[in-house]
Formats: C-alpha cells, sequence, structure tokens
C-alpha cells in the first residue's frame, strides 16, 4: 500500500465498488471482501491510486487498519 500511496489517487473501479457493495450487505461478506482485495492487487487494468483506494476504503468498514503505517513508512523513508 505504500507504494501505491505514491501514485495519484484514481476512483474505485465501478465493477469492484459494486461488487464490495453487494458482498458487504450479505452479511458483511468478509471472505468474499478478502478475496476482493486479493484480487484488486493483482488487476493490471486498475491504477496504482485506485487499488490504494479500494484497500482504504474496504480498510474502513472491515477496521482492519491496513493503511495505518503508510504514513510512518513514508516519512520515516524521507
Amino acid at each position: 500500500m505504500a507504494d501505491w500511496a505514491q501514485a495519484p489517487s484514481r476512483p474505485i473501479p465501478a465493477d469492484v465498488l459494486r461488487y464490495a457493495h453487494d458482498v458487504l450487505a450479505d452479511d458483511l461478506g468478509v471472505p468474499a471482501v478478502l478475496k476482493t482485495l486479493d484480487t484488486v492487487v493483482t488487476r493490471a487494468d486498475v491504477p496504482a491510486g485506485a487499488k490504494l483506494e479500494t484497500f482504504a476504503f474496504l480498510d474502513r468498514v472491515l477496521g482492519l487498519d491496513l493503511a495505518r503505517e503508510v504514513g510512518h513508512r513514508h516519512r520515516a523513508a524521507t
């Protein structure tokens, strides 16, 4: 995620957002959300900034705290 944070922000792809909303509405669908995150990582058609926004959005919903270290790591590197 720290590498993605260096890229310009981009919107979450519509198909990913639609699917995420569907599985979250189905009793939070945690396994499906985690699979979605795994899929987004490998999709070449999703820019880095959109990957970051996708992870940040789903992180806020699930409370995984994935983005917590992004700012710390970036500051330590500069």
